[in-house]
């Protein structure tokens, strides 16, 4: 639910309150998007780190996400490590 609630967020363009509703997710979807967010917000470091803890997640998940024409999984975490996520208009 909080999930869900912070992707709300996301498409409303309220970064931090999204983020904040994802502190304390410790799965592939949320530590992902724990780095799109920090991105977003200027927050390299924590974004890296996030994405770095994506990647140690167990398995090879993937969350498709139609309405923004994204599938993330870890090669699509592994690019965010080289280049910052940016939300497209």
């Amino acid at each position: 639910m909080r999930f869900r609630l912070a992707l709300l967020l996301y498409e409303g363009r309220h970064y931090a309150d999204a983020l904040d509703l994802l502190k304390d997710d410790r799965r592939f979807q949320g530590l992902a998007w724990k780095g799109h967010l920090n991105d977003l917000l200027g927050h390299r470091d924590e974004a890296v780190a996030a994405y770095q803890a994506a990647l140690q997640s167990p398995g090879n998940p993937t969350i498709r996400h139609d309405q923004w024409k994204m599938a993330i999984d870890k090669k699509w975490v592994e690019e965010r490590l080289k280049t910052p996520f940016d939300r497209k208009p």
